[in-house]
């Protein structure tokens, strides 16, 4: 199994129920990789982040 490494310095896992109440705390200079099963909910968390100004929001889509 390979391994791919994220190409970022510092991740932070929140769970979903989480990010929501957290939206203050969040450094709008970082970038932000969001992934869900199906991709509705990260998708519309995205959209939110986006408004409260977190530009840089990417989602991680499953291709397979």
């Amino acid at each position: 199994i390979a391994e791919i490494p994220l190409p970022f310095e510092d991740i932070l896992t929140i769970s979903f129920l989480d990010l929501e109440k957290r939206f203050g705390q969040l450094d709008k200079k970082k970038t932000y990789l969001l992934y869900c099963e199906r991709g509705v909910v990260s998708r519309g968390l995205a959209e939110n982040l986006i408004k409260q100004g977190l530009l840089n929001v990417k989602l991680f889509v499953w291709k397979g």
